[in-house]
């Protein structure tokens, strides 16, 4: 599935709170490990965010957490903060290590030189460990610093000899990422562009506003790099942002209704403001549960519902196994995404046909172990070949081997492969005789695959 994964990285499966929730706890400690108290401590589950402070004894719990991605952050002056950001799945124990304290240092300017004060952090990942919201901690008494009048800001209480990605926003301006900033290190220059205002209003089909609905504006600028930008609708519905001119693609989530068909807008240098309106439709829930092979839940399973190669929802099973996916009245098909090591049962795809019902119960869907795909490889005159080279040719986690004395071969699937069939390359060591061969990669049997001679074009080819 690895196609329709490309698709899923802007949008948050977005929590539903008190649903089998679980405990998130840990600790925060210094460099010698010994507790620290009084640590401020947020967790945030995209919009919704939690905060706690660590007791004597550096100790932190939050109670009310559901499966899915999670940003940990613990922040306390005169210490580098440290966190964790990924899919939590269960209950489970973080610890975080707060360090020496570092600087970036930033001088934040227009696209005509002129410095711009006011402007700030919107979020940072740290070490490429970490991601911290800034804008959404913020109201809740995380440090969001602002450039001076002379453009100068200064983000502290990082790790030394670190480094940041940052996203840094203005009113006037769209969002620029800095790609690298060491901690400590010189002045950086960060330029903002003036950018267009996209903005407009989700709604339900009845015309009523909706508010917290998810808006991620994926940007095809001219020069043929990519940004996205994500805000979320007011109490009555609109959303205003600025963006780069390009080509943009703008996709919704809501936790009540299903997403439209992403809309996709080009914004012109000249334009001031661009309008786009977008309306949610009333969903079908696609209710079931994914059981492991020993017929365990499995929590933490990512699904996305597909409608003609676009994708129209996501989901992750809960601690139970249990999932409830929103999708449109559409047919469409529910792809699973295993873990590394495991695999659907059955199809890899599961065709849903929703046809005007606002509910539909699927039966349990069942992972499985990846196989093994053994066997043995000859030359063209029927003997071992030893020491052959075979090599999955399209799987996107590829698998390779090298045969042994009796020209035996295994090898072990990595990620559960898109299509039932797969190809796969054997070549001789030391001759020029190779061959293509499929395997049905859900059920495999023991294989025995016989070299074939081939040509090789040795013509020399004249310079220019």
């Amino acid at each position: 599935m690895t196609r329709l994964r490309v698709l899923l990285c802007a949008m948050t499966v977005l929590a539903t709170p008190g649903v089998l929730a679980f405990e998130v706890r840990g600790a925060v400690v210094d460099r010698d490990d010994k507790p620290i108290a009084a640590v401020d401590v947020w967790l945030s589950q995209y919009p919704r965010v939690q905060k706690t402070v660590s007791n004597e004894n550096g100790r932190f719990a939050f109670n009310e957490v559901d499966v899915g991605f999670i940003d940990l952050v613990a922040h306390k002056g005169g210490y580098a903060l440290d966190g964790f950001s990924g899919v939590v799945a269960e209950a489970r124990s973080i610890a975080l290590h707060l360090g020496a304290p570092g600087v970036v240092a930033l001088h934040i300017i227009s696209d005509d030189g002129l410095p711009v004060a006011g402007a700030r952090v919107r979020s940072m990942l740290v070490c490429d460990r970490f991601s911290v919201p800034v804008e959404s901690l913020a109201p809740s008494g995380f440090p969001s610093p602002r450039s001076d009048s002379n453009g100068r800001m200064e983000i502290t209480d990082l790790p030394q000899e670190g480094y940041l990605q940052l996203r840094v926003a203005h009113r006037s301006s769209a969002d620029t990422v800095e790609a690298y900033a060491p901690v400590g290190g010189e002045l950086r220059t960060v330029v903002l562009y003036p950018g267009v205002t996209l903005h407009g209003r989700a709604s339900a089909a009845d015309g009523a506003g909706l508010a917290q609905a998810q808006l991620v504006v994926l940007l095809e600028t001219p020069t043929g790099t990519t940004h996205s930008s994500q805000t979320l609708t007011d109490p009555e519905g609109f959303y205003s942002l600025r963006v780069r001119p390009g080509k943009a693609r703008i996709m919704v989530a809501h936790e009540d209704y299903a997403s439209p068909k992403p809309q996709v807008v080009t914004i012109a240098p000249n334009e001031e403001s661009v309008t786009v309106d977008v309306q949610l439709v009333a969903p079908c829930a696609l209710e079931g549960n994914i059981l492991g092979p020993e017929d365990e839940p499995m929590a933490g399973i990512h699904m996305i519902y597909v409608v003609d190669g676009e994708v129209y929802g996501e989901a992750l099973t809960r601690s139970d196994g249990t999932f409830r996916l929103l999708v449109p009245p559409e047919n469409g098909v529910l792809h699973v995404l295993p873990p590394p090591g495991l695999m659907t049962q059955d199809l890899p795809g599961i065709p849903v046909k929703t046809a005007e019902q606002t509910r539909i119960a699927l039966s349990p869907i069942r992972l499985k172990r990846l196989p093994e795909i053994a066997g043995v490889i000859r030359d063209a005159d029927g003997e071992p070949a030893a020491q052959a080279f075979v090599r999955s040719i399209e799987l996107a986690a590829p698998v390779y081997a090298i045969t042994d004395a009796q020209g035996r071969f295994r090898l072990t699937l990595r990620q559960m492969p898109e299509g039932v069939k797969e190809l796969f390359l054997a070549e001789h060591a030391l001759r020029f005789q190779r061959r293509k061969f499929s395997v049905d990669v859900r059920n495999p049997e023991s294989l025995e695959v016989t070299l074939r001679p081939y040509r090789v074009d040795a013509t020399i080819l004249e310079a220019e």
